[in-house]
């Protein structure tokens, strides 16, 4: 038995040897002259890896069959490649069809690649890995450097991808100018996608587009990357996420990027698509249309955690993100949302929720310097909600916004509660602080609203319905004359209700609240504001 159990264990190591010796390296252009005939010789078998030296391969459709191969180039001493794979137009580069094995690209440069349909530089298709490759100035219909299609969750990792084209542009399922993914799930992580075009006036995504058309959810999953510089047609100047795309970003920059004529200069979402958002930059993008950062429309759910929102700019609606027809729920977390410009909505916009159960909150952020910039009055300089979309605004900071119309800090026609926050130094026309208008009814619960402007009537404050309670509503001012309700602006009839609140030191109109309310107690209203309460040091 002895014996036997030896002879085993012998044949065992025989074969384990053999099994890790099996997979060898063909060396181009050592062993062949040619990638791609290395890849079609017999000897080559799956396990085989395929060292490129460093050089120029003119070369164009390489097709790597059913085998498993990692391809590696030689780098320069800074790590970059030192391999440039060259289709010269003549065709795309890379032709991965394979969703059973996978296939390695890296240190690679990918340029040159041409096809009118889908993927430039590289068709994937299967859980294939991209890293260190540089994928550059390649022409697709869809997916003009990249595309990914629908076998399992491809992965590309401290890769560029620039200056590629998708010239498709009829439809919004047209589009991504570095990359397209569809029905797929790639991660793509330590990345920049830069400079994509993806043209036509309907394409969409140019520098990436998620478009999951089959209603699985995929999970695309973008950390630590850059996206900037790309532009598209349509909607989704950096991001373009389509029917059931589920997407999650983290940890990157998304920059000055442009949508010519749609939505979402940096990000869009639309039709049941899903996006988490955490610790991102989003800023310097354009919107021809709706949302300057970020626009969404009948999307299920997003969230914003911990990001920053600034300096982008939309036509019409959202400069900073627009949520138009949200299904399910919108958060925005302790974000900072600073700086944008729009029509109606400087720093957020939301309007018309798709669903009575869909909520929308916005808690702990700074909305600060934000502008809308529409004379026809809706305004909203730093929020704006509209339509039965009742968001929960809590422990905000909303500062130094304008408008030229109604509510330089939050202007509603539905019924928003806001609490717990400081509503200051903003600007508009009715409601330097707060403007309600066409039936909104706020309910302000513990805010501290001071130092605001109208230039004509309720300077802290412009409500015809809703509540205050608990609110501290001091040195705002009002432009409208004797009868512009420097603190507070109501209506006739006793339909606001008012508690224990504090109302002083407004000025530019003769009393403090013009209109009237229902007093639910413990309200003070005084021409001077109390003398603080001092300290412990007197």
């Amino acid at each position: 038995m002895r014996y036997l159990a030896d002879a085993f264990l012998s044949i065992c190591i025989i074969a384990a040897v053999c099994s890790v010796t099996s997979a060898s390296t063909i060396t181009v252009p050592d062993d062949f002259d040619k990638i791609q005939d290395a890849i079609d010789d017999s000897s080559t078998v799956d396990g085989d890896t395929i060292l490129i030296e460093a050089g120029t391969y003119n070369e164009h459709d390489l097709d790597t069959g059913s085998k498993q191969l990692t391809f590696t180039g030689e780098t320069h001493a800074d790590g970059s490649p030192a391999v440039t794979i060259d289709a010269q137009g003549v065709g795309r580069v890379w032709h991965i069809d394979n969703t059973n094995e996978t296939v390695t690209l890296q240190n690679l440069v990918i340029t040159g690649g041409s096809t009118t349909a889908f993927g430039g530089g590289i068709y994937c298709n299967g859980p294939h890995t991209i890293t260190n490759c540089h994928v550059q100035n390649n022409t697709a219909g869809r997916g003009g450097g990249i595309y990914f299609d629908s076998g399992g969750t491809p992965t590309i990792t401290d890769s560029v991808v620039t200056d590629n084209t998708a010239t498709d542009g009829a439809d919004e399922i047209d589009g991504g100018g570095g990359i397209y993914c569809r029905d797929c799930g790639p991660l793509i992580e330590r990345c920049e996608v830069t400079s994509n075009d993806a043209t036509g006036t309907s394409a969409a995504g140019g520098g990436i587009h998620c478009n999951n058309g089959m209603g699985s959810t995929p999970n695309l999953r973008i950390n630590d990357c850059t996206i900037a510089s790309n532009t598209t047609g349509g909607d989704g100047g950096g991001v373009f996420l389509n029917a059931f795309a589920d997407a999650a970003i983290q940890r990157s920059d998304v920059n000055n990027n442009t949508a010519t004529l749609g939505d979402g200069g940096g990000i869009c979402l639309i039709d049941t698509s899903t996006l988490t958002a955490s610790d991102t930059e989003i800023h310097d993008n354009t919107a021809g249309d709706d949302g300057g950062g970020v626009g969404m429309r009948i999307n299920r759910s997003s969230s914003f955690t911990t990001c920053l929102i600034h300096d982008n700019s939309a036509t019409n609606f959202g400069g900073g993100i627009d949520c138009w027809q949200s299904g399910s729920s919108f958060t925005v977390t302790d974000c900072h949302v600073t700086d944008n410009t729009s029509g109606v909505g400087g720093g957020i916009s939301c309007r018309e929720t798709s669903s009575s159960g869909a909520t929308i909150s916005i808690s702990g952020c700074v909305i600060d310097a934000n502008t809308s910039n529409n004379p026809t009055g809706d305004g909203g300089g730093g929020i704006y909600s509209h339509d039965n979309t009742t968001p929960t605004i809590s422990d905000c900071a909303i500062t130094r916004n304008t408008t030229s119309g109604k509510g330089g800090g939050v202007s509603c026609t539905d019924n928003p509660a806001i609490s717990d926050c400081t509503i200051s130094m903003n600007a508009g026309v009715d409601g330097g602080g707060v403007g309600a208008w066409g039936g909104g009814t706020p309910d302000l619960d513990g805010c501290m609203i001071h130092d605001n402007t109208a230039s004509n009537d309720g300077g802290g404050v412009y409500a015809l319905f809703g509540s205050i309670d608990g609110c501290d509503v001091r040195s705002n001012s009002s432009g409208g004359g004797d009868d512009s309700g420097c603190g507070l602006f109501l209506s006739s009839g006793n339909i606001v209700t008012m508690g224990s609140t504090l109302v002083c030191s407004n000025t530019g109109s003769d009393e403090q609240i013009e209109g009237e309310f229902q007093d639910d107690g413990d309200n003070t209203i005084s021409d001077e504001c109390p003398p603080e309460c001092p300290d412990a040091d007197g």
